[in-house]
């Protein structure tokens, strides 16, 4: 079993012993592709557990049939029921389209049928997170990014990847020769998100190589600061 694998397997919250269903938010993305992939193989030494996925199709990219297609043969190669849901999103004044589509994957995950879902952010998307919501004056629990659970219209959210680099998840496809598809708005950096991680980050660590773990930190700081702070104002 590899390294990885492994991790999220001890790793597994407690919190989440008792459930059964887990479903993985599947956009054919390395990301969510290695996630399924890790799934799949956990299944095996934990068979109560019954795995399966969710693909959003946003109507966005002209390419979204095809990312469509990839996940539904995916799936059915790795014998992973697949839930398809489609919207059609559109940018109105003073709106972001990228927001609007993340409101669109959280209300199709909250209908599902699951007793968890899965993502696949990762300890890189927690950072470019961070320094988003700082660039958007955002609020502290805001800029303190994901936690690795969290609960979101009554819905469990697990991301077992959120330690892990985006390198280790690419050598980890690389390894076991998984393919994945490429959305092409990734790399335009009018989008706040790509700007950080396309342009921003990169300088950050041409200046100091362990920056990333280093800010990554700095969210789970926060984090905890913030939860103590909470439990205060409840008291």
């Amino acid at each position: 079993m590899s390294k990885l694998i492994s991790r999220v397997l001890d790793s597994w919250p407690l919190e989440l012993l008792d459930k059964k269903v887990y479903t993985i938010g599947l956009s054919g993305g390395i990301d969510s592709v290695v996630l399924l992939y890790i799934l799949t193989k956990i299944k095996e030494v934990k068979p109560r557990i019954l795995v399966k996925a969710v693909h959003i199709n946003h109507g966005i990219s002209k390419n979204a049939t095809t990312w469509e297609h990839f996940c539904r043969n995916l799936c059915e190669r790795l014998k992973i029921p697949l839930q398809l849901e489609h919207f059609l999103i559109k940018k109105n004044g003073g709106e972001s389209l990228e927001n609007n589509a993340r409101i669109a994957r959280y209300t199709a995950f909250a209908k599902l049928n699951t007793d968890v879902v899965v993502l696949a952010h990762h300890k890189n998307d927690q950072v470019e997170t961070m320094l988003s919501q700082i660039l958007r004056g955002s609020d502290l629990h805001n800029i303190a990014a994901m936690q690795i659970v969290t609960s979101k219209h009554d819905t469990l959210i697990w991301r077992p990847l959120l330690s892990t680099l985006r390198r280790e998840i690419e050598e980890f496809a690389q390894l076991n020769n998984l393919s994945n598809i490429e959305d092409e708005s990734n790399y335009d950096v009018s989008y706040l998100r790509n700007f950080v991680r396309h342009k921003l980050l990169p300088e950050i660590l041409t200046w100091d190589k362990e920056a990333l773990s280093k800010l990554a930190h700095v969210t789970s700081q926060l984090q905890e600061t913030l939860s103590l702070v909470d439990d205060v104002a409840k008291a």
